[in-house]
């Protein structure tokens, strides 16, 4: 399972039972306002027999980690946790920006705007977990340096 972890939304994206093909499953809203969304998490693990998490690591620029990554790394250390299983992490620095990328090709009506913001979350995921499954195949490191 993939995941970009914000504090407003967190996007989510499964594989196949093959690990080839990542697709978008939802976005989770989150933040103060909004009960824990790891009642869906649990249930998303279950459903699709989830055996590791890929987590994008919001790195800066110059590859420091700052306090967005140091609590994306919190909210890992809590998945692990609370459900017994591996969390990897995965430089996301760009993820975002290819994410509203393929989103934007959908159009831009008012409806299409709201639809891109709901979904680019999870799009942000499928890209997360596709490179980290990509990188695997590959034998190189998800880890960022």
């Amino acid at each position: 399972m993939g995941i970009d972890f914000g504090e407003r939304r967190i996007g989510v994206a499964v594989t196949d039972e093959g690990n080839r093909i990542a697709q978008p499953l939802e976005t989770l809203e989150s933040g103060a306002r909004v009960a824990s969304p790891f009642r869906r998490l649990e249930e998303i693990i279950r459903d699709y027999r989830v055996g590791e998490i890929v987590l994008g690591l919001p790195l800066n620029m110059d590859g420091s980690a700052g306090a967005q990554a140091q609590r994306t790394q919190s909210f890992g250390r809590e998945l692990s946790k609370r459900f017994g299983i591996e969390v990897a992490y995965l430089d996301e620095r760009w993820t975002t920006r290819e994410a509203d990328r393929s989103v934007e090709a959908a159009g831009s009506s008012s409806r299409r705007q709201k639809r891109r913001r709901d979904k680019l979350d999870a799009v942000a995921a499928t890209l997360i977990l596709s490179t980290y499954l990509e990188r695997r195949k590959s034998g190189s490191s998800g880890e960022p340096a």
